[in-house]
């Protein structure tokens, strides 16, 4: 087997590579979850989640067409060990959409797992043991039209 060597890096280059890495910050990904994985997840005994219809319409309705409605999630839930789910059907140009979603902001004080059911997307969030208070994330949604979703968590006793 031949081994490959590799050229010694010094000087003012040594610090440029070292240096890459040091300012990147990469959230951790999400935990993509099955379908019997998402809706086998114990909720918690008081869990109201709201996610508005959001994205930019093409159609007469209740929102002129061409608007755009940016998304904001928000979560009130206790901290019992159980997660709290929210459900979401996206409407690209009149299409149910089922997109790939992916953690651009991880929350502070806990978990959060994604997944979709059928053509709903789900966004899953469960604190940290004992924590109560304010979190918060964010989700992209890969679709035709991508979508930074940020979700805030209020955690009750």
């Amino acid at each position: 087997m031949v081994q490959q060597s590799w050229p010694r890096i010094t000087g003012a280059a040594a610090l440029l590579v070292a240096g890459l890495g040091a300012g990147c910050d990469f959230p951790p990904p999400v935990q993509q979850s099955t379908a019997a994985e998402m809706q086998a997840l114990v909720s918690s005994k008081l869990c109201e989640p709201n996610l508005p219809v959001f994205g930019r319409f093409f159609f007469p309705g209740d929102v002129p067409p061409g608007t755009y409605i940016p998304p904001q999630g928000n979560i009130r839930m206790n901290n019992d060990g159980g997660w709290c789910q929210i459900s979401h059907i996206f409407v690209f140009r009149e299409v149910e959409e089922v997109g790939t979603m992916t953690q651009a902001k991880p929350p502070a004080h806990g978990e959060v797992r994604t997944g979709n059911v059928g053509k709903q997307l789900r966004i899953a969030y469960r604190p940290a043991p004992g924590f109560t208070g304010i979190d918060d994330f964010v989700i992209h949604l890969a679709t035709p039209q991508p979508w930074d979703i940020p979700i805030r968590v209020v955690v009750v006793p």
